[in-house]
C-alpha cells in the first residue's frame, strides 16, 4: 500500500509544514497512565493479514475481524492490539469524519488551507480504523477500559506511573526511588471509540492524566465545502475530548451493552494536525494495546484522607489539597498488580476521584478525601502520590509520596522525629506499615484496611530534589480506629506455594466457588468450612459466584468439610464425598481454592 508521504508528494504537498492555528494553544497538559495499547510502523502491510478471533468472559463476548490475542482463562483476555504504524497529519473532531490537507498552500493558519474528506481508501492507510463487536450475554453489561499502553516513539503513555532507581530499574525493597519517568508534554495522537448506537464518539487524549488537563484545539476541521474550504470548530466544550482515567476501572463505563444485544464498535486513531508539537510526532512509530473488560477481580474501594500538619509550620493543616498557581493537585494510587504475570510484577496507577473537599485549613477543619478501586489482593507495594500539574513543563510531577511496602521504614528521612508517628496505648511509636492487612484477634481472621490517612509530610519541606519528593511521608491505614494497626501485621506476601518455611501459623487464603445454577447456596445460607480442630470459618461477600476468607491457622491443621448454616441449623459436606482433606502447609502464606460440583460435593485444587 502507498504511504501517506508518497500520496502527499503526488499532490505536491509540502510535507514539512503543519496545520497549526496562529492562536495559542493551552499548555496545561500532563502525562497519562492507564490501560490500552496500539502500534505503528512505516509499513502498512499488517492491515492485509486479518484473522477471525473471539474472546469470551462471563458477561462479555468479544469478536473482531482483526488479530486479537486470545486467553479465555483470564479475565483480562479482551485485548485490542494493532501492530506498529506511522501517521501523517489529519483533522477530526470525533473520528467519524476525518479531513486531510490537499492543497500545496500550507500555512500556519488552518482556515487558509484546503482539505478533502477522508474516504474508504484512507482507512488503515492514512489513519487507523479497527472494527470489533461486543455481545452482552447477561443483563446490562458495562464495558470498561481495564488497561492501556500507547507508545509514540520513545514516549509511553500507560496505566503505570513509573518511579525507578538511578539505573532506571524498578526500586528494590527498602530503597527510596531516585526519580519519576515522565513522557513528553504533549501528544497530538487521538483515539476515538465509535459505537453504532448513535452515541457521541468518545475521543481520548492519551497524554492527559485527568479530563481538565486534556489538550484541546481551538479550531478543528468539522466540514469542508465543495472547494475544500474548511469550517473550524473548537474541540471544547461541544465534543469533550477525554482522558483514559474517566473510563479506567469502575469510574465510568465506556459502553453499556443491553443483555442479548450486540454493539458494533470502531476504534479510530489519527494525528491531529491542529495541535501543538505536531512536527515532533510526525513519522514516529506508534503502538497501542488496550484491554477492555466487563468483569474484574474482587475490588476494594480505597479512601485517602488528608489530615496533615505542615513540615515546618505546625499551624498549617490539610495542605495536600493546596493548589499550585491555581491548579488543583492530582492524587493517584499506584500498586503492584497481584495478577501480573511479568517478573518483576508490573505496577498500575489509578487517578483517585475527590469525594470530599476540605472545610478549611485550621486544626478543627476536615481535610479533603479521595477514592479509587484496587484489587482486594493488592495488600502491599502500594503508594499514594500527590502530583503537581503545573511545574512549567506541562508534566505532572510527584511532589509527595506515602508508601506501603516491605522495609518502608528504611526509606524514611532520618530527620523525622518520634512525635510525627502514631503511638499505641503504651505510648510506643507505631512505625510505617508494610501491608494493609491486619489480624483481627477477636475472630482470628485477616482483614484488609480500606482507609489511609496522611498525617505528615517527610520533613524535606519544599524540596525540588526528586529523590526527596519520593521519600515516604507519614500516614497510616485505619488511623484512629478502634483497632489501631500495630507492627504485628500479616506477612507482606500475598500467596505462596509451601515448602522451606518453619512457620507456626499460616496465613491461609481460602477461595470458594459455585457453578451456575447453584447460587442458592450463598443466597439462602451462610457458607463456611470446619477444621479437624473443631474451628469453623465463614465466608462473607460473594462476587461472580466466588468468595474469599483469609485466616491465621496452625500449620498441619486439616480442613475436613464445608458447612451451610441457616435458621434450620447447620449441614456439613465432606470434601469429595468424604475422600479429601486439606492439610495446612508449612508456609507463611498459602492460597487454596474449592469448587462446588453439581452433586453438592466440594473439592479443593
Amino acid at each position: 500500500m502507498m504511504k501517506i508521504k508518497t500520496i502527499l508528494k503526488a499532490l505536491s504537498i509540502k510535507a514539512g509544514q503543519r496545520l497549526l492555528l496562529n492562536k495559542g494553544l493551552a499548555k496545561s497538559y500532563v502525562s497519562l497512565f492507564l490501560v490500552l495499547v496500539l502500534g505503528v510502523t512505516s509499513s502498512m502491510a499488517w492491515f492485509t493479514a486479518r484473522e477471525a478471533a473471539e474472546l469470551n468472559s462471563e458477561n462479555l463476548e468479544f469478536q473482531s475481524a482483526s488479530s486479537l490475542r486470545i486467553n479465555k482463562d483470564k479475565s483480562s483476555a479482551n485485548k485490542i492490539t494493532i501492530p506498529a504504524f506511522t501517521l501523517d497529519e489529519a483533522s477530526s473532531l470525533d473520528g467519524r469524519n476525518i479531513y486531510f490537507p490537499v492543497d500545496r498552500s500550507f500555512t500556519s493558519n488552518t482556515a487558509e488551507m484546503f482539505f478533502r474528506e477522508g474516504n474508504k481508501g484512507d482507512e488503515n492507510v492514512h489513519y487507523v480504523y479497527k472494527d470489533f463487536e461486543l455481545n452482552g450475554t447477561s443483563g446490562n453489561t458495562p464495558v470498561y477500559i481495564k488497561s492501556y499502553k500507547i507508545q509514540v516513539g520513545n514516549d509511553v503513555f500507560e496505566d503505570e506511573l513509573k518511579v525507578v532507581d538511578s539505573n532506571g530499574d524498578p526500586i528494590s525493597e527498602g530503597k527510596v526511588p531516585d526519580h519519576q519517568v515522565k513522557p513528553s508534554d504533549h501528544c497530538p495522537v487521538r483515539l476515538a471509540f465509535i459505537a453504532d448506537s448513535g452515541v457521541k464518539p468518545i475521543v481520548i487524549d492519551p497524554s492527559a492524566q485527568v479530563d481538565k488537563y486534556v489538550d484541546n484545539s481551538p479550531g478543528v476541521v468539522s466540514m469542508v465545502d465543495d472547494n475544500g474550504n474548511p469550517t473550524l470548530e473548537p474541540s471544547y466544550p461541544n465534543y469533550n475530548w477525554n482522558s483514559f482515567s474517566t473510563y479506567y476501572y469502575e469510574h465510568t463505563p465506556l459502553f453499556i451493552i443491553p443483555g442479548g444485544q450486540k454493539l458494533n464498535v470502531t476504534l479510530v486513531v489519527w494525528l491531529e494536525g491542529t495541535l501543538e508539537d505536531l512536527d515532533a510526532y510526525k513519522n514516529r512509530q506508534i503502538s497501542v494495546d488496550i484491554d477492555i473488560e466487563s468483569n474484574f477481580a474482587p475490588m476494594d474501594t480505597i479512601t485517602f484522607i488528608d489530615d496533615t500538619i505542615g513540615d515546618t509550620d505546625s499551624n498549617v493543616y490539610n495542605w495536600i489539597d493546596n493548589p499550585d498557581n491555581g491548579k488543583e493537585p492530582i492524587i493517584a494510587c499506584s500498586y503492584e498488580d497481584p495478577y501480573s504475570e511479568e517478573s518483576p510484577k508490573r505496577w498500575k496507577t489509578v487517578i483517585m476521584r475527590k469525594t470530599k473537599t476540605r472545610t478549611g485549613t485550621s486544626s478543627t477543619d476536615a481535610g479533603s478525601e479521595w477514592q479509587c478501586e484496587i484489587p482486594k489482593k493488592a495488600v502491599t507495594n502500594i503508594a499514594f502520590y500527590r502530583l503537581n500539574p503545573h511545574n512549567g513543563s506541562g508534566q505532572a510531577k510527584i511532589y509527595n509520596a506515602w508508601h506501603t511496602r516491605k522495609n518502608v521504614n528504611n526509606m524514611v528521612n532520618p530527620a523525622i522525629g518520634d512525635s510525627w508517628y502514631a503511638h499505641d496505648s503504651n505510648n510506643q511509636k507505631i512505625p510505617l506499615q508494610e501491608t494493609r492487612t491486619f489480624l483481627d484477634s477477636s475472630t482470628n481472621t485477616y482483614d484488609n484496611a480500606i482507609v489511609y490517612t496522611a498525617t505528615h509530610g517527610n520533613k524535606y519541606s519544599s524540596t525540588t530534589v526528586e529523590r526527596q519528593n519520593l521519600s515516604p511521608c507519614v500516614g497510616y491505614w485505619d488511623y484512629g480506629s478502634s483497632v489501631t494497626p500495630t507492627p504485628t501485621q500479616a506477612p507482606a506476601t500475598e500467596s505462596g506455594g509451601g515448602g522451606g518455611s518453619s512457620a507456626t501459623n499460616c496465613r491461609l487464603e481460602v477461595i470458594a466457588r459455585v457453578p451456575n445454577g447453584k447460587e442458592w447456596v450463598y443466597n439462602t445460607d451462610t457458607v463456611g468450612f470446619e477444621t479437624d480442630a473443631g474451628n469453623t470459618y465463614y465466608f462473607g461477600d460473594w462476587s461472580n459466584k466466588s468468595s474469599t476468607v483469609t485466616v491465621s491457622i496452625p500449620v498441619g491443621e486439616k480442613i475436613v468439610r464445608f458447612c451451610k448454616k441457616n435458621s434450620s441449623g447447620t449441614k456439613y459436606y465432606p470434601f469429595g464425598g468424604g475422600t479429601q482433606t486439606f492439610t495446612v502447609p508449612n508456609s507463611s502464606s498459602y492460597t487454596v481454592t474449592y469448587e462446588m460440583t453439581n452433586s453438592d460435593y466440594w473439592g479443593h485444587n
